[in-house]
């Protein structure tokens, strides 16, 4: 994957949640002083910052954020595809309206 510093397509597995998601994440790493349960809930925060950003401005209902809490206990691969989508959806042209 080449360095991605935006919020493109994604051609191979994310190594971080925030872009360039080809390079390692080193602030992701347990920290020598760290608990495990003390990592797990900064790794969490930081997945839920990076589904929440490219929400901002958008009502996020308790459902919705306890699902992407719930998304937060994926791999970062994971979190990093969904949040670059919500990037890309959010940076999209409109769809035209279709009438009901």
């Amino acid at each position: 994957m080449m360095n991605q510093t935006a919020h493109g397509p994604l051609t191979s597995a994310p190594l971080r949640v925030r872009p360039p998601y080809d390079q390692r994440d080193i602030a992701g790493d347990q920290w020598q002083n760290e608990t495990v349960h003390q990592w797990w809930d900064r790794r969490r925060a930081n997945g839920l910052d990076a589904l929440l950003t490219p929400l901002e401005g958008i009502d996020v209902s308790d459902y919705e954020r306890h699902t992407l809490q719930w998304l937060t206990g994926r791999e970062d691969s994971t979190i990093a595809v969904v949040a670059a989508l919500l990037h890309r959806a959010r940076a999209a042209r409109s769809l035209p309206t279709q009438p009901r």
